[in-house]
């Protein structure tokens, strides 16, 4: 019944597929102080099939969270196509189901296919090591070790860092300047 999330060595409990939704779900128990563990837990799962499992994009997913006390909904509004997590109990998992397939469930969208959704193609964002080994083949260890990163670069570099900084602060906006190399930018 468990699902691997490739890469982060980590199994959902269960997923239901019910017609066009997806049911996230992860059993616990004794949770009452480490309930907001088990939300992200179950949150964050539900999230990496909507961006990364081709199956699951654009389906609504119900990440749910089984455990032994009563029945709560969490009221973070919905992400991408994720709901908001739903704690339950064993006992009455099967109504919780039910009430979030009925208020999900679009008859206009296709039925989830098991086949499909099993073999569906899942990539994740690649980690640094993999991307730098797609930027950097065909490239000879002699090329990469040279920076070619003379005073001139630097300078621009450093320059146009500290302009987009106060930029950002002036507009009171946020951004990212993604650099290589040993200059200093922040």
């Amino acid at each position: 019944m468990e699902f691997p999330i490739p890469r982060r060595q980590q199994r959902i409990d269960v997923v239901v597929l019910a017609r066009d939704i997806i049911f996230v779900v992860e059993f616990k128990c004794g949770l009452s102080n480490q309930r907001s563990l088990a939300l992200h837990q179950v949150e964050d799962y539900a999230l990496d099939l909507a961006d990364f499992h081709a199956p699951s994009r654009g389906r609504a997913i119900v990440p749910v969270v089984v455990e032994s006390h009563e029945i709560r909904r969490d009221n973070s509004p919905p992400v991408h196509n994720v709901g908001p997590v739903v704690f339950t109990s064993a006992a009455q998992l099967s109504t919780v189901l039910s009430s979030a397939f009925r208020e999900y469930s679009r008859p206009e969208c296709p039925a989830i296919g098991l086949a499909e959704w099993n073999d569906g193609c899942y990539h994740p964002v690649p980690t640094i090591i993999e991307a730098a080994r797609v930027l950097y083949s065909g490239t000879s260890v002699r090329e990469i070790t040279h920076s070619h990163a003379g005073i001139l670069n630097l300078t621009k570099t450093t320059d146009y860092c500290a302009h987009s900084r106060c930029r950002r602060a002036t507009h009171q906006t946020e951004g990212f300047v993604f650099r290589h190399g040993n200059s200093r930018c922040w």
